[in-house]
């Protein structure tokens, strides 16, 4: 018969990441935050946003007002004592 060999830690245990696998991991989130302009916006926090100008965009140049075709209104028969309308 063969001799089973166990492994010296116990079923489930988790092995401990060597210090270079945490300073990867460190770097790799760091480069992620880094993207993006993270740490300008992190920089800005509690201060106003900045805001644009509100312009009329009737005034601007080559604005043409969009007209959409309405369907005919229908005209509300008022019938006394009634609980439902039509339409």
């Amino acid at each position: 018969m063969s001799k089973t060999t166990f492994p010296s830690s116990p079923i489930g245990a988790r092995r401990r990441a060597s210090p270079a696998m945490h300073l990867a991991w460190v770097a790799l989130a760091g480069l992620t935050l880094a993207g993006c302009n993270a740490l300008t916006r992190l920089s800005q926090v509690g201060e106003e946003p900045t805001l644009s100008a509100i312009e009329n965009p009737a005034k601007l140049q080559g604005n043409q007002p969009v007209t959409m075709p309405m369907p005919a209104p229908v005209a509300v028969q008022r019938q006394a004592n009634s609980l439902w309308r039509p339409g």
